[in-house]
C-alpha cells in the first residue's frame, strides 16, 4: 500500500484527532497512489498516524478515515461506517421512524465525524439529500448511494449539486456523469442556482416532513437557494416555544422557516422579511397550505430597507429571529455561506429597534461558517456592540447548537460549527444631557452604517 510521510510540526494535530491532511503537509509520497487509493498516513518517524482514500489534485489530498493499522479500506469499511452512523441515530440517538423520537428529518451521516470525510445525507421524510465533498470518494459513489437507497426502500435519494464542491475538483477529477435531473429541479431563467439531482427513486415536486411536531415543506427546486439547513432544528424548537402567544419578527424566513414553525406551535403572529422573490412567493405559498396564513405576514424586500420601514411605522415586535443562511449573505465557491459579520451587525442593530422595550432575541451564526481568521468577531461580540450602539442590555438566558445528529471530532478545528444565543433584551435609559458623553477606545466590530 502506497504511504505519506508528513512533516514534524504536523503530528500533533492528527493524534488530537484533526483528519485533514493538506498538500503542504506532506513531505514524501511513496508509492503512486490514483485517485481512490487507500494510503498509510506516517510520521517523520516512519510510525502509523492513520489511513484514508487518496485525492492527489486536492487541496487536501487526504483526509483520515482510520486509525487502525490492521483495517482495510474497501468497499466494506465504506458499509460498515454506514451502518454504524445510521444505528447511533436510531439507537442512542432516538431519531428517525420508529425510534422513541420519532423525528423524521436530521442528519443521517456527518462526514469526518462519523469517519466517512467528505460525505453528508441529510433525511427529509422519505427523501435522502447526499453530498460528496471529497474527490476520492467518487470511486465508491455507486456504494454509497446503493447503501443509502437499501437504507430508504420506499424513499428517493437527492444528490445535491454536482455531489463535489467545484474547488475541490482538479483537472483529473471532474464528476462522473448524472442522471437527468426532474423537470421541477431545472434551473428557471438562470434564476435559482445549483439544483438537486434525481439518483434513485420517485421524482418528488416537495420536501415534507415533520420537525418537533410542526410540518415543513419545501419546494424541490428551491432546497438548495434557500440555504435551509438541519443543524437549526433544535433552535426552530427554541423559537417556537419562545414565541408562543407572542408576535416574531424573522430576518430571511426561507433559510430557517422558523416564523411557519413558530405559527404552529402558537405564536400570536409573524412577520417574515425574506428579499428573494421567489423563495418569498414560496414562504407565502406555504402558510396558506399549513393554515397559519392569516397570522402571517411576508415583507419581500431587502433587509436593511424592511427594518427600516418596519421601524419607521412604530411597530415593535415581542421577539426577534435573525439566523443568517445563504439567501441572506450568498455562498462562497466550496458551499458554505460567505458570511460578512458588518452586514450581519447592521442587520441586527436595525432588527432591534423594532423590539419592545424588553422583548427576546435568537441569534446565530450560519451553518457551514467556519472563522477565518482570529481578527472576525465572535457573534458575542458582534451582540455587544450592537446592544451598545442601540442603547440595550442583553443577558444571554440560553446557548444553542446543532443537535446530536451533527456531531463533532475532538481535535478537528476546521469542523464549522452552528452557534446561536437565546437573549433577553431590555432597553437602556438615556443619560442626561449632563452625562459623560466621553466615547471608549475600545476597538469594535465592522458593522456597515445602519442609518
Amino acid at each position: 500500500m502506497a504511504s505519506i510521510t508528513l512533516r514534524p510540526e504536523v503530528r500533533d494535530a492528527i493524534l488530537e484527532g484533526s483528519p485533514w491532511v493538506r498538500r503542504e503537509d506532506i513531505v514524501r509520497i511513496e508509492g503512486a497512489p490514483s485517485l481512490g487509493d487507500p494510503v498509510i498516513v506516517r510520521d517523520h518517524h516512519g510510525d502509523f498516524l492513520g489511513s484514508g482514500l487518496f485525492s492527489p489534485r486536492s487541496r487536501i489530498p487526504l483526509r483520515i478515515m482510520s486509525r487502525d493499522p490492521e483495517e482495510r479500506l474497501d468497499r466494506g469499511a465504506i458499509h460498515r461506517r454506514i451502518e454504524r452512523a445510521l444505528t447511533l441515530r436510531r439507537e442512542h440517538l432516538a431519531l428517525g421512524f420508529g425510534s422513541r423520537g420519532g423525528e423524521e428529518a436530521y442528519r443521517w451521516i456527518h462526514g469526518e465525524a462519523d469517519e466517512l470525510p467528505g460525505f453528508f445525507v441529510d433525511r427529509l421524510g422519505q427523501v435522502a439529500v447526499m453530498r460528496i465533498t471529497c474527490p476520492a470518494l467518487l470511486r465508491y459513489e455507486a456504494d454509497l448511494v446503493g447503501a443509502i437507497a437499501r437504507a430508504l426502500p420506499k424513499g428517493t435519494v437527492y444528490g445535491a449539486g454536482r455531489l463535489l464542491a467545484p474547488e475541490r475538483t482538479g483537472p483529473h477529477e471532474s464528476p462522473p456523469r448524472r442522471a437527468a435531473q426532474h423537470p421541477s429541479a431545472a434551473p428557471k431563467g438562470g434564476e435559482l442556482g445549483p439544483r438537486l439531482t434525481l439518483l434513485r427513486g420517485e421524482a418528488r415536486e416537495l420536501l415534507s416532513f415533520s420537525e418537533n411536531g410542526a410540518r415543513i415543506e419545501i419546494p424541490l427546486e428551491l432546497f438548495e437557494v434557500s440555504g435551509f439547513s438541519l443543524a437549526y432544528r433544535l433552535i426552530r424548537h427554541e423559537v417556537a416555544e419562545v414565541c408562543r402567544g407572542r408576535e416574531l419578527l424573522e430576518i430571511g424566513g426561507a433559510g430557517s422557516l422558523c416564523s411557519l414553525v413558530a405559527l404552529q406551535a402558537g405564536a400570536s403572529g409573524a412577520t417574515a422579511i425574506e428579499p428573494e422573490p421567489l423563495l418569498a412567493a414560496s414562504l407565502r405559498s406555504r402558510a396558506e397550505r399549513i393554515g397559519v396564513g392569516d397570522r402571517f405576514e411576508l415583507i419581500a424586500q431587502r433587509g436593511p430597507s424592511a427594518l427600516r420601514a418596519l421601524h419607521a411605522s412604530g411597530r415593535r415586535f415581542d421577539c426577534l429571529c435573525l439566523l443568517p443562511n445563504r439567501a441572506l449573505f450568498g455562498k462562497t465557491q466550496g458551499g458554505a455561506t460567505d458570511f460578512e459579520p458588518a452586514k450581519l451587525g447592521t442587520l441586527l442593530r436595525l432588527g432591534l429597534r423594532s423590539l419592545r422595550d424588553e422583548g427576546t432575541l435568537i441569534f446565530g451564526g450560519p451553518p457551514g461558517h467556519a472563522p477565518s481568521s482570529l481578527r472576525d468577531p465572535s457573534l458575542e461580540e458582534l451582540l455587544a456592540h450592537a446592544t451598545r450602539m442601540e442603547s440595550r442590555q442583553a443577558t444571554v438566558i440560553r446557548r444553542l447548537g446543532a443537535g446530536p445528529d451533527f456531531p463533532r471530532l475532538v481535535g478537528f478545528r476546521e469542523a464549522p460549527v452552528v452557534e446561536a444565543f437565546t437573549v433577553i433584551v431590555r432597553r437602556r435609559r438615556r443619560p442626561s444631557m449632563g452625562s459623560n458623553k466621553s466615547a471608549s477606545n475600545r476597538p469594535h466590530p465592522p458593522t456597515t452604517p445602519a442609518e
